[in-house]
């Protein structure tokens, strides 16, 4: 994963989310357009598929695994 992929990550519950790392001022949430300084985006970058990472949430660790990689 790195600057400009989009990806899609199973979460704990086995659903699937879907976003796109981009710079800070293409951000927007509600398009899944996601800044590579965010928590989601730094946990993932540098990984591959398959790779499991955990996020550091407020209501504690969440497992996510990376299920799709693209450009």
């Amino acid at each position: 994963v790195v600057f400009g992929a989009c990806i899609e990550l199973q979460n704990e519950d086995g659903n699937s989310e879907y976003y796109e790392i981009v710079g800070e001022d293409e951000a927007d949430y509600k398009k899944n357009k996601i800044s590579y300084v965010s928590p989601i985006a730094k946990s993932v970058i540098g990984n591959n598929i398959g790779d499991e990472v955990i996020l550091t949430k407020p209501e504690g660790l969440t497992s996510l695994i990376i299920k799709k990689i693209s450009y």
